[in-house]
């Protein structure tokens, strides 16, 4: 199963009676489903399953391993912190006080379904693979190296492969930047 055949069997579902065999499908298969649950709540089921307080709507950010938390009693502190600056990834909870009551806004790869209470539109909610956010974050590490090479390399803005090896750019600079891609790539691999 993949989101978008979640999203389509979760179509309809009534607020307070989400589907447990979906949920477990969700699990299985590495899909989080993400609802608003009364007027406080962010509800994450499946791969993720945790309850966040979002009282007015809220942002989490993930990473590969799923929501980042802060460990920590200090709300200051600067491992969580330095975890949040790295992490672009976002799921943001939208709280109105008219229907639908939640709605979402990510930049991850999702899917939408519609949740009712009463036969009315109550939750705009959304399906996401864990797959999806290790891709994305490998992705933008991908992208990082490149930029961090291309000064180096002389590489144009969207450069590839082919310009590399059609340019006269330092070919240690190269093989330095193909490298940390390979890395990545197989760090990635192993990890799946």
């Amino acid at each position: 199963m993949n989101a978008k055949e979640l999203a389509t069997k979760l179509n309809g579902v009534e607020y307070g009676k989400m589907h447990l065999d979906l949920c477990d499908a969700a699990e299985e298969n590495g899909l989080v489903i993400v609802y608003g649950a009364s007027d406080d709540l962010m509800e994450f089921m499946g791969a993720i399953d945790d309850e966040i307080g979002a009282f007015d709507g809220t942002t989490v950010y993930l990473d590969e391993n799923g929501l980042l938390q802060n460990k920590c009693d200090n709300e200051s502190c600067p491992h969580f912190i330095n975890k949040l600056s790295r992490s672009k990834l976002y799921v943001r909870a939208i709280w109105q006080n008219s229907m639908p009551c939640w709605t979402y806004d990510t930049n991850l790869p999702h899917e939408t379904y519609d949740m009712m209470d009463e036969g009315e539109l109550y939750c705009k909610g959304i399906v996401f693979s864990l797959t999806d956010i290790k891709n994305v974050d490998r992705d933008q590490r991908i992208l990082a190296i490149v930029k961090k090479y291309s000064d180096k390399l002389d590489l144009p803005n969207h450069a590839g492969a082919d310009y590399v090896y059609q340019s006269d750019a330092p070919q240690e600079a190269a093989v330095e930047m193909f490298a940390e891609i390979a890395d990545i790539l197989m760090i990635v691999e192993l990890e799946a």
